[in-house]
């Protein structure tokens, strides 16, 4: 029962953290250091919007599923949302940058609902 959600809730940081590394300029010239500085920088941009999926899209799940009311546009609202909290969470970032934390939000609250939202019977996804 709770198996795609948690899939959904463990994929959708995925979305963050490959947006922020696409955006976000590499400081290192040499090819180990950039390895390095894009493995330790992924994790942690994995690390972070999985604490905020878990602290505020699992009760915020747990309620639209109570009422029925698990839609792809929620769910975008929902990861834009959230997306917000956590860009204003990070003191003294530019608007670019907390901008692109809101979009990648929205972005995976929509990869959110297709992994975990409703599903007809032949398993494909469908408007709730």
């Amino acid at each position: 029962m709770f198996r795609r959600p948690a899939f959904g809730f463990l994929t959708a940081p995925l979305v963050v953290s490959i947006g922020m590394l696409l955006t976000t300029r590499r400081e290192s010239d040499s090819l180990p250091d950039m390895l390095l500085e894009i493995a330790v920088f992924g994790f942690v941009w994995y690390i972070y919007p999985l604490i905020f999926a878990i602290v505020f899209g699992v009760p915020l799940y747990l309620l639209l599923n109570r009422l029925n009311l698990i839609h792809w546009s929620l769910s975008v609202a929902g990861g834009l949302l959230i997306g917000a909290i956590g860009a204003m969470s990070i003191n003294g970032q530019d608007p670019s940058f907390i901008a692109r934390l809101v979009a990648l939000g929205g972005l995976a609250g929509l990869v959110f609902w297709f992994l975990a939202g409703p599903r007809d019977v032949s398993g494909a996804p469908h408007d709730a």
